[in-house]
Order: structure tokens, then C-alpha cells, then sequence
């Protein structure tokens, strides 16, 4: 059934829906927080990237580089 057919149904329950979601999103965002905090911890040391990270790996790597080359000039404009 259509999205629109399924919201026009006078059976459907919106809010239980919507309840729904929102707990989905909440329970989401919770373990993300806890998964953060792993990342921080003593025995985390390097993981696997996925193929797709590997761009934003070399972006990262270039803002550090550029943000050091930049610090060191203003030092040396001191």
C-alpha cells in the first residue's frame, strides 16, 4: 500500500506511528553516544575503515595539515 493510501486509512494510528519513530531516533541517538564514548576509551587503538571513509580520512589529514602549516606560519610572523 502506498504511503499516502496508508496515512488516508481511517484505521491507521498516526500517533502510535509517530510514538514510534521517535523512540526508534531516541534509542539511536543513545547508543551512538555510547559507542563514542568506546572510541575514547585505552584499549581502542585503530580499527578498519570502510571503502567509504577513506576520502574523509585524506580530507581530515589535509585540514590537520593545512591547520599546522598555517599555526606554524603565524608563529613564525610573531
Amino acid at each position: 500500500m502506498p504511503r499516502r493510501e496508508a496515512l488516508a486509512d481511517p484505521a491507521a494510528d498516526i500517533d502510535n506511528i509517530v510514538a514510534f519513530g521517535t523512540q526508534v531516533l531516541e534509542e539511536d541517538a543513545d547508543i551512538c553516544e555510547v559507542n563514542q564514548m568506546g572510541l575514547r576509551s585505552m584499549r581502542h587503538k585503530a580499527g578498519v575503515l570502510m571503502p567509504e571513509e577513506y576520502d574523509l580520512h585524506r580530507f581530515h589529514n589535509w585540514v590537520r595539515e593545512r591547520h599546522a602549516a598555517l599555526a606554524h606560519q603565524s608563529d613564525l610572523g610573531r
